[in-house]
């Protein structure tokens, strides 16, 4: 069985592609802004291509790859120019939803159509209409793309959102950001109001790491071994940011060292929880592997989400603790785990496919360093996020 006995690392990690890619639009609109960070991540290099190709209108053919995040915020930004575009990507991404944005630019004064299966046509003279419908169903990021967009406008910008119970802090992290950089956000009851000529205020912008990201390198950490990284904040707009409260309340010991940075190590009788992840649903497949050899019955709710990411997060969890020999349910919209500390895994060797999604393939190498045999297929997929995964946890 090939795996690592130790985890062990120290340093620093790749910047929020969150975060980064938020920072890229602003940086569109406003040249002068310097972005400090770093990510060779999928999503953000493709990013940063089709926003150059925009900058220098080499052509008007965008790649997105796999990525919704990529794909929403590409779109909203060429709205704002007049032109005709065509965005292509994966035939994946372009089976999850869109719907909400596409109806949204088209209230906008835009013409967005499917070529195919893996191509958008857009035709924009820029944005002619200052009130548009905007729900917060399936995902809060088409607002997201939308007020990221809403830069130097020649009117106000009033979205109806139909509330914001259900936004999710992804949009808070998009509102705080763009707070930071400048723009007024106006919220009134059930609608959002971007006054007209927003300019920007700060002209540099630093990326912390990607918690995301951490939160992988964390669970092998607490499993067996130990992890230091230096540039950890005290504070952070990322949602998944929201891991310490959940390590916390499991009873695992999180401190500084003497040189402020963040230390994780081997944590011993930790407890079950019960949790909402809805704000926080790219952690769900490594949690739950990792609350799987918690003892005691662990139970997730908040699950909506799962289903409209890369994959069927919910669905593909429950098949690879089940065959890993792990008593999972859904039930009742809640993820219940029975974790075992001391569990023996099946002595056959597991052929797993992560099903195109860099969260499954994490979540898939943990339980492989913790004793699991499994044949990873694909495990390129992490370069969507964390494409240094695999040299930090050489498995």
């Amino acid at each position: 069985m090939d795996k690592i006995s130790f985890f062990n690392y120290s340093g620093q990690l790749s910047s929020s592609k969150s975060l980064f890619n938020r920072a890229l639009i602003v940086q569109s609109f406003f040249p002068e802004l310097e972005i400090e960070g770093f990510s060779q991540c999928e999503d953000v290099v493709l990013l940063k291509e089709a926003l150059l190709n925009l900058e220098t209108n080499l052509e008007n053919y965008f790649n997105c790859g796999s990525g919704g995040t990529t794909l929403r915020f590409l779109l909203a930004r060429l709205s704002r120019e007049e032109g005709e575009f065509v965005v292509r990507g994966t035939q994946r991404l372009f089976e999850r939803p869109h719907k909400p944005l596409f109806e949204s630019l088209r209230s906008l004064g835009c013409q967005i159509l499917m070529n195919s299966d893996r191509e958008i046509l857009l035709r924009s003279q820029g944005w002619q209409k200052d009130r548009i419908v905007l729900g917060l169903d399936y995902s809060s990021q088409f607002l997201s793309a939308i007020l990221l967009s809403s830069w130097n406008l020649p009117f106000d910008l009033t979205i109806e959102t139909g509330g914001r119970s259900e936004g999710g802090s992804y949009l808070e992290m998009t509102m705080g950001l763009l707070q930071q950089m400048g723009m007024e956000i106006i919220e009134e009851e059930n609608t959002l109001v971007v006054p007209k000529n927003q300019k920007l205020q700060k002209l540099k912008y630093h990326v912390e790491p990607d918690m995301s990201s951490l939160f992988a390198l964390v669970a092998f950490a607490l499993f067996n071994g130990k992890l230091i990284l230096q540039d950890f904040p005290e504070n952070s707009l990322q949602p998944d940011f929201y891991f310490l409260e959940i390590l916390s309340q499991m009873g695992a010991f999180l401190a500084r060292d003497n040189s402020g940075r963040m230390v994780f190590a081997k944590a011993t009788n930790l407890k079950p929880i019960e949790m909402n992840i809805r704000k926080t649903p790219d952690l769900f497949p490594v949690l739950a592997v990792f609350l799987s050899r918690v003892n005691g019955s662990s139970t997730l709710s908040g699950l909506d989400a799962l289903i409209y990411k890369e994959s069927n997060r919910l669905e593909n969890t429950k098949e690879l603790l089940s065959e890993l020999g792990f008593n999972c349910v859904i039930q009742n919209k809640k993820f219940i785990i029975q974790g075992k500390e001391k569990h023996q895994y099946p002595p056959m060797s597991l052929e797993f496919s992560p099903d195109h999604d860099h969260r499954m393939a994490m979540a898939a190498a943990l339980a492989k360093f913790q004793g699991a045999q499994i044949e990873i297929k694909n495990p390129e997929v992490v370069n969507k996020s964390f494409p240094e995964f695999w040299e930090i946890v050489p498995l």
